[in-house]
């Protein structure tokens, strides 16, 4: 365990880009035309004050999105890296990382990136003096921008300021460089070196494996295991629902409080890959540990639930065997074609309406019999993509009259349904259909697939 508190920091490079058939405009600062943006690497931007910066960079570390009372804003502080500032790369002084922090009137318009190596791209960000060293400042109700990307996959963003944002195909070859300095970096580097050591704070950061969490009411209890002891913390209920069982994890500033640790406001909990170096010499101490049967005993009364997944539904349809990302679903354009059916693998999170009773619908027009309507809020399985989407099932015109079985559900059983369905090592496997939508996202609803409970 190292010790660590929040901090700062940013740099500068060009890039020339050119945009088929761009309309000339008067140029601003770090930008060559209307959308067409000039680039900084990041250790150009250690030693004097500037505006409108652009840059691509990897998150090394970040915090939750916190409020704080003086400035009545949201902010979140980060340690970004790129192949030009980073723990293997130091600027002189030994600078390791620019320090960012992003400031929001509302908390949805904070970035929360759900694992280490993130990809963020920052527009109109500003290098300000912070004690002895420059920051980069992104304030978004003023002119700043922000996209998150997943750090292996496509040009999708995770999630991003305002309702749109400029990607040209300039972008693709930043990107693609960006990930491929992050895939490098993190196999070889140690992440638990990028924690910040202050004498004076009593927080620890932690690299572990996440064993098990249970939910009571508002409270949340995680077993975690970080090589050699067992750690209990406990935090609020519904919160990090990115990271399940069996994850690698990296808990940054957490604090001791009795024979549990707890979570400060701007503590953080971030996926590490398993392909990271960190998280693989992790599991591999741990599968050394589990040849100790007094060790082993404890691991497995901790983490039964956890290593016993339950895939809980069947597929009805053979002929639909590639799984496909979830990512990649919600983003296709279907408006032009039939609707098409796809397989996906999920963990769901939450079911709505909540009271499973309101699932069950009356029958109207044409259809004599009641019917099932509800929407199901799942994470992928098949990716480390940390979006949260929304499928349906609705057995109105037949499709999907199986999921439950044959025969109407009672309330009871649908609320223990739910609750089964909602456990963390609960995975369905399901066959979605696409629906078109001319302009708009496809709908995918639940169709050839039946609980195995």
């Amino acid at each position: 365990m190292k010790k660590s508190t929040p901090k700062r920091s940013l740099k500068k490079t060009k890039s020339t880009p050119k945009e088929k058939g761009a309309k000339s405009a008067s140029p601003r600062k770090g930008e060559l035309k209307r959308g067409v943006y000039i680039y900084s690497k990041l250790k150009d931007l250690l030693d004097k004050e500037e505006d409108r910066i652009n840059l691509y960079a990897s998150v090394l570390s970040c915090s939750a999105p916190y409020y704080v009372d003086s400035l009545k804003r949201y902010l979140c502080t980060m340690k970004l890296i790129d192949e030009t500032l980073n723990p293997e790369e130091p600027a002189k002084g030994k600078k390791e990382f620019l320090s960012a922090t992003v400031f929001a009137n509302t908390k949805g318009n904070v970035p929360q990136p759900a694992r280490i190596g993130t990809i963020v791209r920052i527009h109109r960000g500003q290098t300000k003096k912070f004690e002895k060293s420059f920051q980069l400042n992104c304030d978004v109700d003023i002119k700043a921008a922000w996209v998150l990307f997943d750090p292996n996959e496509n040009y999708i963003p995770i999630s991003h300021t305002g309702h749109k944002y400029t990607f040209i195909e300039d972008d693709k070859k930043r990107l693609k460089d960006i990930r491929k300095f992050t895939e490098k970096f993190f196999k070889s580097f140690d992440v638990t070196e990028a924690s910040t050591v202050s004498p004076k704070s009593n927080e620890v950061d932690i690299l572990c494996q996440l064993m098990n969490r249970k939910r009571k009411d508002k409270e949340e209890k995680v077993v975690l295991f970080d090589g050699k002891k067992f750690i209990k913390l406990v935090m609020h209920a519904g919160t990090y629902d990115k990271v399940a069982p069996g994850d690698v994890v990296y808990v940054r500033a957490t604090k001791a409080k009795g024979d549990h640790y707890t979570l400060n406001d701007f503590s953080s909990i971030l996926k590490v890959p398993k392909e990271y170096k960190s998280a693989a010499d992790l599991i591999k101490k741990i599968e050394k540990e589990k040849k100790n049967k007094e060790f082993k005993d404890k691991l497995e009364s901790y983490m039964h639930e956890a290593e016993k997944t339950v895939v809980a539904s069947e597929l009805l349809d053979s002929s639909v065997k590639k799984v496909s990302s979830l990512k990649d679903l919600f983003a296709m354009d279907l408006s032009k074609g039939k609707a098409k059916k796809f397989r996906v693998k999920v963990n769901v999170l939450e079911m709505g309406p909540k009271d499973p009773a309101a699932w069950i619908q009356p029958a109207e027009g044409k259809n004599k019999k009641p019917y099932y309507k509800l929407q199901l809020f799942v994470k992928d399985l098949s990716s480390d993509d940390s979006n949260v989407y929304v499928i349906f099932l609705c057995t109105v015109d037949g499709k999907g009259v199986e999921f439950f079985g044959k025969g109407k559900q009672s309330t009871k059983e649908l609320k223990q349904i739910y609750k089964k369905l909602t456990k963390p090592w609960v995975q369905l496997d399901l066959v979605l259909e696409g629906v078109p939508a001319a302009g708009a996202t496809p709908t995918f609803f639940i169709v050839d697939t039946k609980l195995a409970l």
